[in-house]
């Protein structure tokens, strides 16, 4: 028996000592793994505890097995209390020692952990006291030697109690944590709990405020609302008032209105009716729509038998196919043309567009009688013809003998007498001149101006007016350029005497406006169908507000009149004339103090001359 209980206290010794080093290891690796020293320390004991039970367990089941059969329940019971009480009470006081030494501890560092020392003091006495008493305890209740539990048991509670003074720190400042850690979870909870009954106080303040609040919006929105509703029945009211007023002002304006366009109406018919012109307004369909009486007069018909027609139909009448004619020829927005109705009928047509802010509404047809203008006109002419050719004999005669005096025929003449002579010479030369550029002026007007079409060369024609005016040209000391052409031009019909008259004028003009030391270029080129002629200087130019009278007969710019220098004014006249006769164009490009540029063009292939 002896024997057995011994086997069982060795095995026992050995499980505690795998403990010891179990414990030993979670002490070392308590920082790793994050498990602090008392909780190794409460899990060693627990284990202390269950191997143990263990042990003392499989020992009194040997101990039955052996004695079983001679001995009773009773006896059996009694046996187990002896060995629990003899044997295992110095095993179980040495765990549950050290646990009550392990709370005293950690209360005893909390209270003390600002003085280091005590606790290594405290646990060290703690230690020779446990020491003591266990000698007592296994010499005072056991009566045979066990050596072995004694020395384990020492040697365990010795390095526990050495492990409790040399890191006795960490397991104060484990403590403090844990004691910290309760106490901030606890005044959190009271904090919380504190905050929770302050926003349930507060909540039933606020609410009842709230509700006073509430109550005072809700009335007032009432209040708000009965006033809204009084407010949006007047509006209401209001509404149905400006609607009747606005009715009433629209019959109003409208009687107004109506009223003030028929009296402009009436005004406006009652201004074309009493029109000293012929006026026809067609609509954008081109159907004639109104007819003043002046026109009903110039067509001797009346208008009741032209309103709403087109005018295709109206070209049915004789009188009106001219008319329709004009506006089927009408390229520019206003157009004007003579047309001779009857015999002793001549009318100025002027066609013009109707529009509005957009397109077209109709065409306004104005006719306007000229035949008293062309009749004094033609007299006009008549007069100049004849005065010009009265004239033109005797200037005839004095040119050749003053010529003829000049060269000497009728007797040397000195110095004095040569150069009043040369002078009056020249002024009979302008006369001369004046006088052919009336001449010409008027058989132009009269359709009586013949053109002897042949082909030239216009290069050639060109350098004979240049020619004519290298004197003047030196004279002024101009800077003359004549660009000819890399190729040679072709010939065109053209009546050589007038095309020279018409370059002759061109360039008289250049030189004469121009100041001395001036530049003067004249070039030619072939384009597609054409010749073109440019001449350009860089004389006094043409004032913008003049340029549209340059072709009109006698027309001198302000400037050139304040040079007093000579000129009928009708020289440009004249070469317009000639180019539009000969199937070209002529233009021009001017700018005041820059000079000017004036082209035509010639065509290389034509018909009869205009």
């Amino acid at each position: 028996m002896e024997e057995i209980l011994v086997q069982n206290i060795r095995f026992t010794n050995r499980v505690r000592l795998f403990l010891f080093f179990l414990f030993l290891t979670f002490f070392l690796f308590s920082k790793l793994i994050g498990i602090s020293l008392a909780w190794s320390v409460i899990a060693i004991f627990i284990l202390f505890l269950f191997a143990t039970l263990i042990s003392e367990i499989s020992a009194l089941k040997i101990w039955q097995k052996e004695r079983a059969p001679r001995v009773n329940s009773s006896y059996f019971a009694h046996q187990l209390i002896e060995i629990l009480l003899l044997f295992e009470i110095g095993y179980l006081i040495h765990p549950l020692f050290f646990f009550l030494l392990a709370i005293f501890y950690i209360i005893f560092s909390y209270f003390t952990f600002s003085q280091r020392i005590y606790p290594r003091i405290i646990s060290l006495i703690l230690f020779i006291g446990y020491f003591s008493f266990g000698i007592l305890v296994y010499f005072r209740i056991l009566n045979y030697y066990f050596p072995p539990p004694f020395f384990l048991n020492f040697s365990l509670t010795s390095a526990i109690l050495i492990c409790s003074v040399f890191f006795g720190e960490n397991l104060s400042k484990s403590s403090e944590n844990i004691l910290e850690t309760l106490k901030g979870k606890t005044e959190e909870l009271m904090g919380k709990e504190n905050q929770r009954f302050q926003r349930e106080e507060e909540f039933r303040r606020t609410r009842a405020v709230w509700e006073k609040e509430m109550e005072k919006k809700i009335k007032e929105a009432l209040v708000l609302k009965e006033n809204l509703d009084q407010e949006k029945q007047k509006e209401k009211e209001l509404e149905e008032k400006i609607t009747e007023m606005e009715k009433f002002q629209k019959s109003t304006i409208n009687q107004e209105v109506r009223k003030k366009i028929k009296e402009g109406k009436d005004q406006n018919l009652t201004i074309i009716e009493s029109f000293s012109d012929g006026i026809l307004v067609l609509d954008e369909e081109n159907k004639l729509f109104l007819i003043n009486p002046q026109a009903e007069l110039f067509f001797d018909i009346k208008a009741d038998e032209l309103i709403d027609k087109p005018i295709s139909e109206l070209t049915k009448i004789p009188i009106f196919e001219s008319l329709a004619n004009l506006l089927e020829q009408k390229t520019e927005k206003i157009f004007r043309k003579e047309l001779p109705l009857k015999k002793n009928l001549i009318l100025q047509v002027t066609i013009s567009p109707l529009m509005n802010e957009k397109e077209k509404m109709g065409t306004l047809i104005i006719l306007h009688d000229i035949t008293r203008e062309k009749t004094v006109e033609r007299i006009k002419t008549e007069f100049v013809s004849l005065s010009a050719h009265q004239l033109r004999t005797p200037l005839s005669a004095i040119k050749w003998t003053l010529r003829m005096l000049l060269d000497g025929d009728l007797g040397k003449l000195n110095k004095e007498q040569s150069d009043f002579l040369e002078k009056t010479y020249k002024s009979n030369e302008r006369m001369i001149t004046l006088i052919n550029d009336l001449l010409n002026v008027t058989r132009i007007e009269e359709g009586r101006y013949i053109y002897q079409l042949l082909s030239y060369d216009l290069v050639e024609i060109t350098q004979s007016a240049i020619d004519s005016y290298k004197g003047e040209i030196e004279r002024k000391n101009i800077k003359f350029e004549f660009k000819k052409p890399e190729k040679k031009l072709p010939k065109i019909l053209m009546d050589e005497e007038k095309i020279k008259i018409a370059i002759e004028n061109l360039l008289d003009n250049a030189v004469r406006y121009i100041f001395s030391g001036g530049k003067i270029i004249i070039s030619l080129g072939l384009l597609e169908n054409e010749i073109q002629f440019k001449i350009e200087d860089s004389g006094i130019g043409i004032p913008r507000g003049e340029q549209p009278r340059v072709f009109t007969k006698f027309f001198r710019g302000v400037n050139a009149i304040r040079m007093e220098t000579e000129g009928s004014g009708l020289g440009l006249f004249v070469t317009k004339n000639i180019i539009e006769a000969h199937g070209g164009k002529i233009w021009f490009e001017s700018e005041e103090g820059r000079g000017s540029t004036f082209y035509f063009t010639l065509p290389l292939k034509r018909g009869k001359p205009r």
